[in-house]
């Protein structure tokens, strides 16, 4: 089995065409103008699954921004997909995509693995994305037949706002610094509510002081960073503020401070999770009992399972503790909680994610099982 580690803090740079010639040729001079960069939240199936897609792309470029997510309704996890490089970076034209495994791995930074792994062809046309999926090994092909859904979601519009120093590096070819956000803001489709909500819940949540405008928010963001010392002496300084889950209500935000310097790394995740019927927060104890030493031994049971640690080996011998606990870091989904902990707090310079299963989770509160169905 061959893996591949990419930093994160490098998505939006790698997973993208931007660095190549050809690239810099098909591209359009407004890279980021309204329409390029794109999220779709759709609903449909493939095959006879049904199944639910968040796609983040940029077409010029093509950016995936980290990826986008998909999952099957009736069954656990959540899967990462990654776009190739069209042909052109026009609108409608035919793409191709790539499942991407989970990473297991403790010894590495940050990466994923590279297993063979199912393709998808498709062609974003209007509000619908059609295609046709192909297993891993080739043998099975499904229709891919998925429609922009927003019944039980939130309408966002991706937005990524770039700015680098007039400084120089030692070359003098590139910028000293280079400063990105990508991140989100309420689409003109959102009820006026909902667009109130969100804006003033991911504003407050990054720190956004006394400006109320997520656009103005990362325009001034970068300029900031352009203008003063990066943190950690950064040369490469990223922000993402984007959804990991939007359904059934319920809309959760991925805050991710990526940073990069020389040859260290450093990266952060936080989550806000907003239930959109109640125009709420949901907190970790709105979920569950997070004091519950039955759900710290579960959890280190997922880390166990998901990393190939048998339960007689120390947990010490591979992270920096040997008890495993309970990550307030976390977030709903369909099936179960996501359980996200920073480098630093089990392993030095990686984020690791576990996830329990609702039906696992016998300490969930009665009133969030009820909200969950």
């Amino acid at each position: 089995m061959r893996r591949l580690f990419i930093c994160t803090i490098a998505l939006p740079l790698l997973l993208s065409a931007g660095n190549s010639a050809l690239a810099q040729k098909k591209r359009s001079a407004t890279p980021h103008a309204p329409g390029e960069d794109i999220y779709k939240h759709y609903t449909g199936t493939i095959g006879q699954r049904k199944v639910v897609v968040d796609v983040i792309y940029g077409y010029q470029g093509a950016s995936n921004y980290g990826g986008s997510h998909f999952y099957d309704t009736e069954k656990e996890g959540v899967g990462t997909l990654i776009i190739y490089e069209p042909a052109t970076f026009d609108h409608g034209v035919p793409m191709k995509a790539s499942e991407q495994a989970d990473d297991t791995t403790l010894g590495d930074a940050n990466g994923w693995n590279e297993t063979p792994m199912p393709k998808w062809d498709f062609t974003i046309a209007g509000e619908n994305m059609k295609g046709r999926w192909h297993s891993a090994d080739g043998k099975r092909h499904y229709n891919i037949d998925l429609s922009e859904n927003y019944k039980e979601s939130v309408a966002l519009d991706l937005m990524v706002v770039s700015d680098t120093s007039a400084e120089r590096d030692a070359s003098g070819r590139r910028p000293l610094k280079g400063i990105t956000y990508v991140g989100i803001k309420p689409a003109a489709a959102a009820s006026n509510e909902d667009a109130e909500y969100v804006t003033s819940q991911a504003l407050e949540f990054v720190n956004a002081g006394d400006i109320r405008d997520l656009q103005q928010y990362y325009r001034a963001y970068t300029r900031r960073y352009v203008l003063e010392p990066l943190p950690a002496g950064a040369k490469i300084f990223s922000e993402q503020l984007y959804p990991v889950y939007n359904d059934n209500g319920i809309l959760v935000l991925k805050h991710e401070v990526l940073m990069m310097g020389g040859n260290s790394i450093a990266s952060t995740f936080a989550y806000l999770s907003m239930d959109m019927r109640s125009h709420s927060r949901i907190e970790p104890d709105d979920m569950l009992d997070v004091n519950s030493a039955k759900l710290a031994q579960m959890l280190e049971s997922a880390v166990r399972n998901k990393y190939g640690l048998a339960p007689g080996v120390k947990l010490s011998t591979w992270l920096l503790r040997d008890k495993v606990p309970v990550a307030r870091n976390m977030y709903p989904g369909h099936k179960g909680i996501f359980f996200t902990y920073n480098p630093g707090e089990l392993v030095k310079d990686k984020a690791i994610t576990v996830f329990l299963s609702y039906d696992q989770l016998s300490v969930l509160n009665k009133s969030f099982r009820k909200r969950v169905g």
